[in-house]
């Protein structure tokens, strides 16, 4: 089979894969917005998106080392697979308990809702982990189907906890949250025809110090590189409700950055999720051709994509979703969502952009680049909505100024190392 055919029809699943997920992720919103009290949403939505956040952070870089370096490490699959397990699982235990021990001691958050999150972001993690395994393994069938059934598993234990325990609606939220990955976790492990038991009993100790070194030199700077980038696509709520002190109006921002960055996401993560292992499978076998095809009509294809969307949205699209989610009318949302699009589209992007950095393994430029972009990020943040009034907008613009200067960083470093 042609690489390009492979990728159409690997995109073609990756892309059935976030949309079944994507629809069922909005109505979750809907519904969450219809049952719950503006100040519960707020709540809930905010450690909701806090336990992706530190997910991503914790365990992002490792995913994407699975499918860098399974490529060359095929007949150690399995022990490079339960490596990764290993320390994901002490990352995330470690995680969510500090994080935990912070919102219930400082935050008031009850007790046992500290406990389920822990429980909440291992599971997202190790689901994370499953994944990407299925993605290096050229399965993206598998991907299709564990989040068709993790995202509509959550919707449906999430209605049924709104609408039937609304007094114990959090904890229920937590429970539908822990189910449904582990619902996900065990499809893939069947998926990929893994064998739990031959799983734990093999032995990694010979090859686990070595893999971890490989860890720390490639996805040392990627762990960075995740946080800085979940950061400033977090930090920018919680400073909103410190100057609002409205969980409503965090809420209301809250459920519009979902609602458009996961649009964006259903249409440039399957483009992602599909290219990877094509560029690292072109990159091992030094076929350099085929990887710069694949980036040119990406690329060409993602600037097309981001001026119909803008167009979409600013004639009828912030309509319907101020009337199907209770989103305030007003033009502060209104010119919010054009900058939260915009910005959900140009960091794809630039995922897609540092493509050749990342498999030339200078994760390390690529971190200089975050860190740049990260500089830029805080300066206009701490500025910018000071300097008018607290405009909405404003808060989520610096968020798009720092990818544009991401972007510009990295095609600079690329052109100049001469990766290809």
């Amino acid at each position: 089979m042609k690489v390009s055919n492979r990728f159409r029809i690997d995109l073609f699943y990756y892309q059935l894969g976030v949309i079944i997920p994507g629809i069922s992720n909005f109505a979750i919103i809907l519904v969450l917005k219809r049952f719950l009290t503006p100040q519960q949403f707020g709540f809930f939505s905010l450690r909701f998106a806090l336990v992706f956040l530190l997910s991503a952070i914790s365990v992002g870089w490792l995913s994407q080392s699975i499918v860098r370096l399974l490529a060359a490490e095929n007949e150690k699959a399995m022990v490079l697979l339960k490596s990764i397990t290993v320390i994901s699982s002490v990352i995330l235990l470690v995680t969510g308990s500090l994080t935990s021990i912070v919102l219930v001691l400082f935050f008031k958050d009850q007790f046992l809702w500290g406990i389920l999150m822990i429980v909440a972001l291992v599971s997202n993690g190790l689901y994370a982990i499953m994944l990407s395994y299925s993605q290096a393994a050229f399965k993206p069938i598998s991907v299709l189907k564990g989040e068709f059934v993790r995202t509509i598993t959550y919707f449906l234990l999430s209605f049924l906890a709104v609408y039937f325990f609304p007094l114990a609606a959090i904890t229920c939220l937590w429970l539908a949250v822990i189910l449904s990955s582990w619902l996900g976790i065990l499809l893939l492990i069947y998926e990929n025809k893994l064998k739990i038991i031959e799983l734990v009993r093999l032995n990694i100790s010979p090859f686990f110090k070595g893999y971890l070194k490989q860890l720390i030199a490639y996805g040392g700077p990627l762990s960075v590189w995740f946080i800085i980038w979940n950061c400033m696509h977090y930090i920018e709520k919680p400073v909103l409700m410190a100057f609002n002190s409205n969980y409503e109006v965090v809420g209301n921002y809250q459920a519009l950055f979902d609602i458009l960055s996961r649009g964006a996401n259903l249409l440039l993560l399957p483009v992602s999720y599909a290219i990877f292992p094509h560029l690292t499978q072109a990159f091992e076998q030094n076929d350099a051709g085929r990887a710069k095809m694949l980036l040119r009509k990406v690329i060409f294809a993602e600037i097309i994509l981001l001026m119909g969307a803008l167009l979409m949205y600013g004639t009828f699209g912030f309509k319907v979703l101020a009337n199907w989610f209770n989103i305030p009318s007003s033009n502060d949302y209104y010119f919010s969502g054009f900058i939260i699009l915009a910005n959900a589209i140009i960091w794809q992007m630039s995922v897609i952009i540092h493509k050749p950095l990342e498999l030339g393994k200078f994760t390390s430029t690529m971190l200089a680049g975050m860190l740049f972009a990260f500089i830029v990020y805080i300066c206009c943040l701490s500025t910018l909505p000071r300097m008018f009034n607290l405009y909405l907008p404003l808060y989520a613009l610096p968020a798009l100024i720092a990818g544009l200067a991401y972007i510009s960083y990295i095609s600079f470093k690329i052109k100049r190392l001469n990766v290809w």
